[in-house]
């Protein structure tokens, strides 16, 4: 029984662990990655991505999927290696190990009035070989992949919903299904 319950602990805090030490990667209406309301009224929208709750990381892989009828204005990113789009699929390299938050920069996006309980989220880069969003740990001199949640953020919200809905995982064809 004693043994059963040592193994049901290590297993349960290694899980923990390693939640620890990936994350989330989440989108935010502020820099500092504390709001995750916003408001869309038309014209200029600012969206914050940061990488919250990670114990050390060195880049992370992703892709943000915005509401239908916002156009991408640009990507503004706070470190100097990025390969691709934030709404195509990213790559952020973060230059050294940080733990979080760790803000990784700002999308802009021209808004469409969006209705009420809108939402915007971190979704898997299509082009991510394990399907999920990505990122490496501090780990040298080997190191190594790990696995962030991705976050949502609830666009015009009215008091029916809530911005700490979490995300569901889904597939690429998934997310090309909402716009079909």
């Amino acid at each position: 029984m004693k043994r059963s319950m040592l193994i049901a602990f290590c297993l349960l805090f290694g899980a923990s662990m390693v939640f620890a030490q990936a994350g989330a990667v989440g989108v935010f209406s502020d820099a500092g990655g504390t709001n995750c309301n916003m408001v869309d009224a038309g014209g200029l929208v600012q969206v914050y991505i940061n990488h919250v709750y990670t114990t050390g990381a060195t880049a992370s892989q992703f892709m943000l999927v915005p509401p239908v009828g916002w156009a991408h204005l640009g990507d503004m990113w706070n470190f100097t290696t990025v390969i691709g789009s934030s709404i195509l699929g990213v790559s952020v390299a973060y230059g050294g190990c940080f733990s979080g938050p760790i803000a990784l920069g700002v999308v802009n996006f021209f808004g469409a009035s969006s209705p009420s309980c809108t939402i915007i989220s971190i979704v898997a880069d299509p082009a991510a070989p394990s399907g999920l969003i990505e990122g490496v740990d501090c780990a040298l001199p080997d190191p190594g992949k790990f696995f962030p949640t991705g976050g949502s953020a609830v666009i015009n919200p009215d008091g029916t919903c809530d911005c700490s809905i979490p995300v569901r995982d889904t597939t690429w064809g998934g997310v090309k299904a909402l716009y079909q």
